[in-house]
């Protein structure tokens, strides 16, 4: 999206002092997002690899066929849980590589994982928090006010 129509689509919303965007901030939002899709497809490559023993012939073909079926899952993306597009889209496109009830098997494991790795995420985040917030809270707690002015 060029910076002029991304400025015309926040000020449309009503996001009327929105900040300027340049082409190299795009440039560098886009590529943080092919890295990231091409980093969760290789984690979906390497579950499968170590479900079904998936060759390294076939990782360009596991990540894409993630990255085609998180595309096409947006277009569903009004549904309650994409009703398993994603799964089912994942083995359909891995039966080809390796047998159908494996595909099905990795497909559902890849989902199980990353829910478990999200909620972990999640956790740490929160954690981490709770305990950066009682360190400092109590450091400014304990410190005497001091005169500025």
């Amino acid at each position: 999206m060029q910076p002029a129509s991304s400025q015309w689509l926040l000020r449309r919303v009503g996001k009327v002092d929105a900040p300027p965007l340049r082409y190299s901030q795009l440039s560098c939002w886009l590529l943080a997002y092919i890295v990231a899709w091409f980093g969760s497809g290789m984690i979906f490559y390497l579950l499968a690899h170590a479900f079904a023993g998936l060759g390294t012939e076939h990782m360009l073909y596991a990540v894409g066929s993630w990255a085609l079926i998180g595309a096409l899952s947006t277009l569903v993306l009004f549904l309650p849980s994409n009703f398993g597009f994603t799964e089912i889209g994942l083995s359909l496109l891995m039966s080809a590589v390796m047998p159908a009830s494996v595909a099905v098997i990795v497909a559902l494991a890849v989902r199980v994982t990353l829910t478990v790795f999200d909620l972990l995420a999640v956790g740490l985040w929160f954690g981490s928090e709770a305990v950066w917030r009682k360190i400092y809270v109590r450091r400014d707690a304990t410190q005497p006010p001091t005169l500025e002015g």
